[in-house]
């Protein structure tokens, strides 16, 4: 059943929206949406209305949670959600802002960065994923986390926060960098820097 076949399989898609699907039936669809899911605009309508239908039926972080079940593509997307997560609750007197001022901002990522403030800098590469992610530029949203996981990393080893918060939060950084970058290959998805034309 190709992917398109089972999100218009409407039998399929209302048991499972009624938490009445088996385990396969839950990765078949799951697989199938994850192939257009965020939609974007230049799906065919019928396949974007379709999305969107089983999408307004879930909230985002049910769809996350459905995805986190399967390995390539499903987790990929989810790692690129909990990353922006992640990002979003940064706040301008954060321990890991503060050590982000201690170091250089890769040269790759300066055309991203807002020097004005580290926080600024954070939200641009958030707004950046977020569009990356919605328009489904995978190589280059994955460059692009790939990029900023490296860049908390290293902000782990700066002065500030605890020795015990730096090596927990570098461990839970370690586990995201490693699932993006086996979830990427498992899918087929080269990171790249280079933007598509069309962006």
């Amino acid at each position: 059943m190709s992917a398109k076949d089972a999100i218009f399989d409407v039998d399929l898609t209302e048991r499972f929206l009624d938490a009445k699907a088996t385990p396969e039936e839950q990765e078949r669809l799951g697989r199938a949406f994850a192939e257009y899911y965020p939609a974007e605009n230049s799906l065919p309508q019928e396949i974007d209305d379709r999305v969107r239908y089983i999408a307004d039926q879930l909230d985002p972080p049910a769809i996350r949670m459905w995805f986190r079940h399967y390995p390539g593509l499903p987790r990929f997307i989810t790692s690129l959600y909990e990353l922006i997560d992640l990002i979003e609750m940064f706040e301008e007197d954060d321990w890991t802002v503060d050590n982000i001022r201690t170091i250089d901002v890769p040269e790759q990522l300066q055309y991203e960065w807002n020097k004005n403030t580290e926080l600024a800098g954070l939200a641009m590469m958030k707004s950046s994923l977020d569009g990356a992610l919605n328009h489904r530029r995978f190589p280059y949203a994955g460059w692009l986390a790939d990029e900023v996981l490296q860049l908390l990393l290293r902000a782990c080893d700066g002065p500030r926060g605890s020795k015990r918060r730096r090596n927990g939060f570098r461990k839970d950084l370690t586990v995201t960098l490693t699932a993006l970058r086996e979830n990427a290959t498992l899918a087929g998805i080269s990171f790249s820097a280079e933007l598509p034309e069309d962006w």
